[in-house]
């Protein structure tokens, strides 16, 4: 809880005591200022972390090009990139707004396996820059960490190493990401009954024609599917034609 609101207060200078002339760059995966009206270009030039950098348009192209974007990639809008590019396109702005501190906030969510190497290797590669990461890729913080921070009674406590060594040392913090090891249980309450909804075997929901691909399939994995839900425990699936 809070580690979201601490990276904002952070990369907004709300800290009390923070040097003010340490520049933080706040990395927010999901992004929701896409503007179809706008290149990729002219959009990072515009971003405010670069203002008074004195950017010129090809320094910052040439950055993008050195890191494999097409010349496509750089006049179409940013919402025609994938997330792995999406992420390149941010770091890239950090690099260019000659950021001493990099506020990460989940930054591998929607990254496919290569995006998620190539972002580690600059974490690791880059000795001029520190990275404050939010991230439950335990993976990703295991291979890119030196420290981690951890609330403790209000107080943040720092313990070198990656999240492996943390655990060693605090055992019951397995649970953050792996809910086996929890001690916590839960208690549902039994559902009411719907109103109109007699039996357990009336149909509540019930969906039809539908079709399924899982991303960066080629083929669906359902086609012209039938789905049923009811207030028993099972769900029927049907096939065209009402096959099961």
């Amino acid at each position: 809880v809070g580690k979201t609101t601490l990276l904002t207060n952070i990369g907004n200078g709300a800290i009390e005591a923070m040097p003010k002339h340490l520049k933080c760059v706040y990395v927010q995966h999901e992004d929701s200022r896409d503007d179809m009206s706008v290149s990729t270009i002219d959009e990072l030039l515009l971003d405010k972390d670069l203002e008074g950098c004195n950017v010129t348009k090809e320094e910052a192209e040439a950055a993008l090009r050195k890191i494999n974007f097409t010349e496509t990639m750089i006049s179409s809008p940013r919402t025609s990139l994938s997330g792995g590019w999406k992420m390149k396109l941010i770091i890239t702005k950090a690099i260019l707004a000659k950021a001493d501190i990099l506020l990460l906030d989940e930054p591998t969510n929607h990254l496919d396996k290569a995006s998620v190497n190539w972002l580690e290797s600059y974490i690791i590669g880059n000795k001029d820059l520190s990275c404050l990461i939010v991230s439950h890729d335990t993976g990703f913080l295991d291979n890119t960490i030196t420290d981690v921070i951890h609330y403790e009674g209000k107080e943040l406590v720092y313990y070198p190493g990656n999240i492996t060594q943390f655990v060693e040392i605090h055992p019951e913090a397995k649970y953050y990401y792996d809910l086996e090891k929890s001690s916590l249980s839960f208690k549902f309450p039994v559902p009411e009954k719907l109103d109109g909804i007699n039996s357990s075997t009336k149909t509540v929901l019930f969906a039809r024609g539908v079709n399924y691909t899982y991303p960066g399939a080629e083929t669906p994995q359902l086609t012209d599917v039938n789905v049923k839900v009811v207030l028993g425990s099972r769900v029927g699936v049907l096939g065209p034609n009402g096959a099961g």
